[in-house]
């Protein structure tokens, strides 16, 4: 009935019908097309909300998270390999995992990713570490690799890194632990905290120079203002250090005047 009444008003008034029918393309036409625009740009603000894992911030991370299976299958299939090999492997049957011996590392990322959080230090991020046993009952960390680049640390970065090593005992912060991922994020890969010189230096000044000490003799890759801030706050801190040993000294032979008078 409708298309019949269509087709007659066709014949009876044709201007008047093509007149109708342009209007009525011009009001849909658009809003089709915004429609689809809109569809575009919602596609296109989800796939920028996506975060690839080696994007992920290290607080999203689960340190006491289970093995994925496939992973545990593997590295049991190849238990006695694991055992005979060295403290830190790689295979080519587990491609962009890290095979470690000791859990300490574990611990080590906990206390890491304690004090980034606490600092509020976005840029920094831990690889995802799993516990591991073999059948030796030999204890392993398995580590995920991140994509590394050739990029250099920023001043603002390598204040953060001082800070970040202060916060949690890391003192072992060399070029081969302090890595640029290709995103721009700064890894810390090696995990081990340094409990015996946290205790060793409670004085945070003294703790902080010998932090300075690792990141310049270790190699860490720096910008040229990050190298010169480096380079001037260590000589304040050698020029401290020496001022606290000839300090020491001082008090040595004083403490031996006054036992010589008694």
């Amino acid at each position: 009935m409708h298309i019949l009444g269509l087709i007659n008003f066709f014949k009876k008034y044709p201007v008047k019908a093509v007149t109708t029918g342009l209007i009525a393309l011009l009001l849909i036409v658009p809003t089709v097309s915004f429609g689809k625009v809109k569809a575009k740009a919602i596609r296109a603000a989800a796939k920028k909300i996506v975060i690839k894992p080696e994007q992920l911030n290290q607080n999203q991370c689960n340190y006491d998270a289970p093995l994925p299976d496939n992973i545990k299958t593997l590295l049991d299939q190849h238990a006695k390999e694991i055992a005979a090999g060295p403290k830190i492997m790689q295979f080519n049957w587990l491609p962009g995992w890290f095979i470690k011996s000791g859990t300490e590392r574990i611990e080590g990322a906990k206390k890491l990713s304690g004090a980034i959080t606490d600092l509020g230090y976005c840029n920094f991020m831990i690889p995802q570490k799993y516990r591991y046993q073999g059948f030796d009952k030999q204890k392993y960390t398995i580590a995920k690799a991140v994509p590394i680049s050739n990029k250099t640390l920023t001043l603002l970065e390598l204040k953060q890194l001082i800070k970040i090593s202060q916060r949690s005992g890391f003192i072992d912060a060399h070029g081969g632990n302090v890595k640029k991922t290709v995103n721009g994020k700064v890894a810390l890969i090696d995990t081990e905290i340094d409990y015996v010189n946290e205790k060793k230096y409670p004085d945070k000044f003294e703790f902080k120079w010998l932090t300075l000490d690792i990141i310049k003799y270790g190699d860490v890759k720096l910008n040229a203002e990050a190298t010169r801030y480096l380079d001037n706050k260590y000589t304040q801190y050698c020029n401290w250090r020496d001022q606290k040993f000839r300090e020491k000294i001082i008090q040595k032979k004083q403490a031996k005047n006054n036992l010589v008078k008694k």
